[in-house]
């Protein structure tokens, strides 16, 4: 039975216009505000703990982050007493840390004043009860991407991230050594795992310049991860810039190779032979979508015409035809031409 959702079909997940916890929780705190307009925030907490409307993970998530009871100002004093003690005793140079919980309680004060207030508009009311929610369940900011130096190619990468796809593609190639030693379902599994991770790292690369890396520098890049990949055959010891230009070269030449130009120029040179057949009578006729693809993608990648010799080469070419032929002045076994 084939697996998989249908097309258009839209499997689990959230459903459509449906609202997330945090603006389920603020359209409450709104609702319970507005029914007890005198509640303090000692007595509104318990509430929506209580609160049988909210979902069970919503009330576990307000008790776990409610804070400890407000201490008064003598306890306040004491504890900070006790912290600039224990700190010179120890030896410490760093200051004691204010009371969070004294802090926490007056900015949860000052927005529960705003909801209750009936004269503040509703986009205020609702935007205080946002910020409260939002305490209760903070939004989960994801890493901020670190940019890195580009090459001289425009080609930038992490290191981590080359030295994993490297790590990756030696691993593919030790596994196909060792095929006759694994069983074919986990041999299968793990490359396909290996190979899912590839594509996953060749989806965040973006290829180099192509009018900066060129087919010279594609050469060279092949040339040394050559000579690279016998010394490594050999188990040579690799310094660390020699491992990071192995890495940075491999993945530089992969995300070339795989980038959207590279291609596109694969495709119209096959194309192009298959055209070149057709018009000698070696081939069968290109279909349509065949000629209207080679025509798109001469106009934007055309074929480099064919190179031409420079004069001074053909001057003593064998093949020159024109007079005087260089090898045949003074000869008396050829005649001049009339």
């Amino acid at each position: 039975m084939p697996r998989g959702s249908k097309p258009g079909e839209r499997r689990g997940g959230r459903k459509r216009a449906t609202p997330n916890k945090r603006t389920v929780l603020r359209d409450r705190i709104l609702a319970v505000a507005s029914a007890k307009p005198t509640a303090t925030w000692s007595e509104f907490v318990p509430i929506l703990v209580g609160d049988q409307v909210l979902p069970d993970d919503i009330r576990i998530a307000i008790a776990c982050k409610v804070p400890g009871e407000k201490p008064s100002e003598e306890a306040s004093a004491r504890a900070r007493k006790t912290q600039v003690t224990e700190a010179l005793a120890a030896g410490s140079k760093a200051h004691p840390k204010s009371d969070k919980d004294v802090a926490t309680f007056a900015r949860l004060d000052l927005l529960m004043s705003i909801v209750r207030d009936q004269v503040a508009t509703e986009a205020g009311r609702r935007r205080a009860a946002s910020e409260i929610a939002e305490f209760f369940l903070p939004k989960t900011r994801g890493r901020k991407r670190i940019k890195f130096p580009a090459d001289e190619f425009g080609f930038s990468v992490d290191p981590e991230l080359a030295k994993e796809f490297r790590d990756i593609r030696w691993n593919i190639a030790c596994l196909a050594l060792k095929r006759n030693k694994l069983p074919p379902d986990a041999f299968s599994k793990k490359v396909s795992k290996l190979q899912a991770r590839l594509a996953a790292i060749r989806q965040v690369l973006k290829p180099p310049d192509p009018s900066k890396y060129t087919k010279r520098a594609l050469r060279l890049d092949e040339e040394r991860l050559e000579i690279l990949r016998e010394r490594r055959a050999t188990n040579a010891v690799f310094s660390p810039e020699e491992d990071m230009e192995e890495a940075h070269r491999m993945v530089r030449l992969a995300s070339f190779l795989a980038g959207p130009e590279r291609v596109a120029r694969s495709q119209l040179e096959k194309l192009h032979q298959k055209h070149m057949a057709f018009k000698r009578g070696a081939g069968p006729p290109p279909t349509r979508l065949e000629a209207d693809t080679y025509r798109f993608l001469a106009t934007f990648y055309p074929l480099d015409p064919p190179p031409t010799p420079p004069a001074e080469v053909l001057e003593d070419h064998p093949f020159n035809t024109q007079w005087p032929y260089p090898w045949l002045v003074g000869n008396p076994n050829y005649r001049e031409p009339s």
